[in-house]
Formats: C-alpha cells, structure tokens, sequence
C-alpha cells in the first residue's frame, strides 16, 4: 500500500477478532476500515485479525464492495492494488442480522474464531447511543462480555 505520508506509532498486537455492530453505514467505510487497512500496513494490526461487519439487509458481498467504494470515493489516500485488496478482504467476516434479536448474538459468537489460542475480541458500536443498552445486553447474555478470553 502506498500512503502520501505513512506514520506507525504504536507497538505490534496480537490478532483479535474485530466486530463492528453497524458496520454497514457511512462511519464504518469512510473511517473505520481505512484506519484498519492503515493499522495493519504498519504492523499494529495483526494480519491473522478477523474484522466481523454485523449489519442487516445486504450480502457479504455487497458490504465488501460497499467498503471497496468507499475507499476509491473517500480516501484516495490509500492505495491498494488487487492483491492487497484481496489480502485484505480475507480478514473480513459477516454477521446479517437485527440488533433486536437475540438470534444476531449467537451468530456473532460463533462467528468468533480462535486466534492463536485465544478468542480476544474487541466490540465497536458503529451506531446511535440509543442502540448502546441493547447491544451490551446482547453481547452479556452470549457471554460475550466475558474478559476471559481476551
């Protein structure tokens, strides 16, 4: 990847499954898997991470091309050329559900992967405040508030 200007500051992490809950909209193509694609050209994302998109209403594909356009339209910036782009793509999971329903959560926690020994997720809410309760409640009665495993 080429960047105008490439600044890594930051120490190497483990790999840790990435869930986005909202990942369809506007905050998760124009800033989120920009900041991800960054982080993982300077080594602070580690590159057997898996970035999980929960949304609802679209296919995996249409998310991944929606993320593919909202690079060339947002963030001419970064530039990647098919391998990258495929290497890249490989990292990507998705869940399609409704956040209302409980249903969502057990596919998100079997959607999670052992990484190295280790489940180790890390949940963004990429949606409205209002969303927040349901969403810590979902996550709680999978276990998935559970520390345990990273």
């Amino acid at each position: 990847m080429e960047t105008a200007e490439k600044v890594c500051i930051g120490e190497h992490t483990q790999p840790a499954n990435i869930v986005i809950l909202g990942a369809g909209g506007d905050l998760t193509k124009r800033k989120l898997i920009p900041a991800l694609i960054k982080m993982l050209d300077c080594g602070l994302l580690h590159p057997d991470s898996k970035i999980i998109g929960v949304f609802k209403d679209r296919s995996h594909q249409q998310w991944v091309d929606s993320l593919h356009e909202g690079l060339i339209k947002y963030r001419s910036d970064i530039h990647l050329d098919e391998n990258q782009w495929q290497t890249f793509t490989h990292m990507l999971k998705s869940v399609t559900g409704d956040l209302q329903e409980e249903h969502t959560y057990q596919a998100l926690a079997d959607s999670l992967e052992d990484l190295h020994g280790q489940v180790n997720a890390l949940f963004y809410c990429a949606v409205p405040p209002r969303w927040y309760t349901t969403i810590a409640a979902g996550l709680y009665n999978q276990g998935l508030a559970d520390e345990a495993q990273g």
